[in-house]
């Protein structure tokens, strides 16, 4: 997801931008959820479908979602799926992962952080630059919520946890179809 050699290593196929940088430049507006329900994302290599979730996170931290697929520049992905991206446009910046001395409340955290399904924090480690499990899918793991994840992993996680002050989003993401356009 962050490596622009692409998934072969090649610079043949650099992977898409993010939602958050698609959002940023003003090129894609994600539509805003606030209510339960089903709601479907065109595949991001060719389509500028994006959700936004921001109902129970403080001001500036929210979600975005977005359909990542093994089409256009990100035909080398290994999986497609619903890449979920937690923001906090007031982070530190400062690399946090599960398993470092405090953390989530020591306030670490990248401004812009994919959740990744497997829960391995890989790219926060710089232990790679995304793999075929980052993603969430039916037949991996297909859902996310304040609890975890439906792998039985407590983090990634809904919480948000902006200034380290860790609280409930409420916001579960759940029955997420199998990956495809």
């Amino acid at each position: 997801m962050a490596n622009s050699w692409g998934f072969d290593g090649t610079q043949n196929h650099p992977p898409i931008m993010s939602a958050w940088t698609k959002k940023k430049l003003g090129w894609v507006t994600p539509v805003t959820v606030s209510t339960s329900g089903s709601y479907s994302l065109g595949q991001a290599c060719d389509n500028g479908d994006m959700i936004l979730i921001n109902r129970g996170f403080p001001s500036g931290e929210y979600l975005l979602i977005e359909n990542r697929q093994p089409c256009g520049f990100d035909s080398k992905i290994p999986q497609g799926g619903l890449a979920i991206f937690h923001i906090d446009d007031n982070a530190n910046n400062v690399q946090g992962y599960l398993g470092q001395n405090g953390w989530p409340g020591n306030g670490n955290h990248y401004k812009v952080a994919l959740l990744q399904a497997d829960g391995n924090y890989k790219l926060e480690q710089g232990k790679n630059r995304g793999d075929g499990s980052d993603l969430f899918h039916a037949g991996g793991v297909n859902s996310i919520g304040p609890l975890g994840t439906s792998s039985g992993s407590s983090y990634p996680n809904t919480d948000a946890y902006q200034g380290g002050h860790i609280n409930s989003s409420f916001v579960t993401i759940s029955d997420i179809s199998a990956a495809g356009s």
